[in-house]
């Protein structure tokens, strides 16, 4: 047995030092390794296209306006408030959703993950209302308004305008959501609507305000034919009909239905991380155009879908969420060693392009003796992130505030003065924050809580005058929080690394 294990170490030894790789040709090799990915990655012409437009579009936008060429119409048109009035409509939904999950008594509710869901919605909301709610207007109707070549509806009413722009919309939102998941300038927005590791109506509310930064490109060619009302209404109607698909209560339709529409079922595939299901089923309300451009997959090629994506950030805090994947691009910046490359990793290179140069070390370099084996994700060895420190109370207790932060604004409708607006919209985004730290261990916490309520309590004064109930709901929040606060690690804390 000594014998066989020397031969055995000396093999090793051996290997080792045929494997030793002179560090200068190594770096050689990444450097080319670089170059081939980024080829293999995207269509530099397409990101020059995109880039060019963008800019473009912003200084001619900037000029017009400051000289007053080209203004925009002396009455903007007003937007028809589809999502807003939906919105308790989505929360009743959620409630039935839940009540029919715990009936079937399966575990696709999670009081953690579905607060996080709702304050990613309720903070992409304050945020764009914010900052970036002219994106949504400007660009579109200054364009119609100016360079429109004709103008097809919407008065009088014009079926055919109707169900051209319909599948316009469908169109660039087709494109919108692809450039969305391969370019990583727009995968940090989008990668928040993907990372919750359940799969619920919680889900479609999971969204980020950085979407909107880009989105509006995608759109502005149909301005040269059709009128912003129109655009606006079909806008809000794709984003509506996308909530009721996620879900896995309702398994699969009939076949011609599942042949032309987006439904539960191939929506489903494209929130998965299994390996078939990433960059899959990008329709929003017709699953056609992937059928067209080759980006189809059933659900039953699949089997068992594991959610979330490939690099979840291990926490429940809001910004960390919605923010954390401009911290991997910025690792993956440092790693390339060519500039041009380095400016392309915060544009079009997306997460594919991230994965090989973070596992050049461990996988691709020549100096690897052994590399892992590649073990796909599958539910059997698939564990979710499930820390945090709240008790049951505790979860109740955010559950409720943050079905309530997100109401201010539509209460505050009625107060006057622009600077009240921007305030309570500010607030609400304070107190999501606030509220996702309950589940990690955060000094001073309920000080924290207690600046919070004063807040609310302001606020509820701005908006009714009358502090006698507002003061009560917050002294018992407040005595609740004292009273039940007491942070605990709860077990299944970790993921298996897959």
């Amino acid at each position: 047995m000594d014998s066989k294990d020397e031969a055995r170490t000396k093999a090793n030894a051996s290997q080792k030092e045929e494997k030793t790789v002179d560090p200068e040709y190594e770096k050689e090799m990444f450097a080319k390794f670089c170059k081939a990915k980024a080829v293999n990655s995207t269509h530099p012409l397409l990101n020059w296209i995109f880039g060019f437009l963008t800019v473009l579009f912003s200084v001619t936008a900037f000029i017009c306006m400051k000289l007053e060429v080209l203004p925009l119409p002396e009455q903007t048109p007003r937007i028809p408030k589809i999502i807003q009035r939906a919105v308790p409509g989505f929360f009743l939904s959620v409630g039935i959703e839940w009540l029919v999950v715990i009936l079937k008594r399966k575990d696709w509710y999670r009081i953690n993950d579905a607060v996080n869901s709702i304050t990613m919605g309720a903070f992409e909301q304050a945020f764009s209302q914010i900052f970036l709610s002219s994106f949504k207007v400007f660009p579109y109707l200054w364009v119609h308004h100016n360079f429109a070549l004709i103008t097809w509806g919407p008065e009088p009413v014009s079926w055919s305008a109707w169900w051209a722009m319909f599948v316009c919309v469908e169109l660039g939102y087709y494109w919108l959501h692809r450039f969305h998941h391969e370019w990583n300038v727009l995968w940090a927005g989008h990668n928040v609507h993907h990372s919750s590791e359940e799969y619920n109506l919680t889900t479609a509310l999971r969204q980020s305000p950085l979407q909107t930064l880009f989105s509006w490109i995608f759109y502005v060619p149909f301005a040269l034919f059709f009128p912003f009302e129109l655009y606006a209404f079909h806008n809000q109607l794709n984003t509506l009909y996308q909530f009721w698909i996620h879900t896995r209560v309702i398994g699969r339709l009939p076949w011609p239905l599942e042949f032309i529409l987006n439904t539960p079922s191939h929506h489903r595939v494209h929130h998965g991380q299994n390996k078939k299901c990433i960059d899959k089923n990008y329709g929003g309300t017709l699953i056609i155009f992937d059928r067209l451009f080759g980006t189809f997959v059933d659900e039953s090629e699949i089997g068992e879908i594991v959610y979330g994506i490939n690099h979840m950030p291990k926490n429940w805090d809001l910004m960390c969420t919605q923010f954390h994947h401009w911290k991997e691009i910025w690792e993956v910046k440092t790693l390339v060693p060519q500039l041009w490359l380095k400016l392309r990793v915060f544009l079009d290179l997306g997460p594919y392009y991230n994965w090989y140069i973070q596992n050049w070390s461990t996988r691709f370099s020549p100096s690897v003796i052994q590399k892992p084996k590649y073990v796909p994700v599958t539910v059997e060895n698939y564990v979710k992130y499930d820390f945090d420190t709240c008790n049951t109370q505790i979860r109740l207790y955010g559950l409720l505030h943050v079905l309530i932060v997100p109401i201010l604004p539509l209460l505050a409708n009625g107060v006057q003065g622009a600077s009240f607006f921007y305030v309570v919209r500010l607030t609400v985004i304070f107190h999501l924050w606030i509220l996702t730290r309950f589940w990690a261990p955060t000094p001073f916490m309920k000080v924290i809580e207690g600046i919070r309520l004063f807040s609310l309590q302001c606020i509820l004064y701005t908006i009714f005058g009358d502090m006698i109930y507002s003061m009560l709901f917050n002294t018992i929040s407040f005595l609740w929080v004292l009273i039940f606060y007491k942070p605990h690690v709860s077990a299944n804390v970790e993921k298996k690394s897959v």
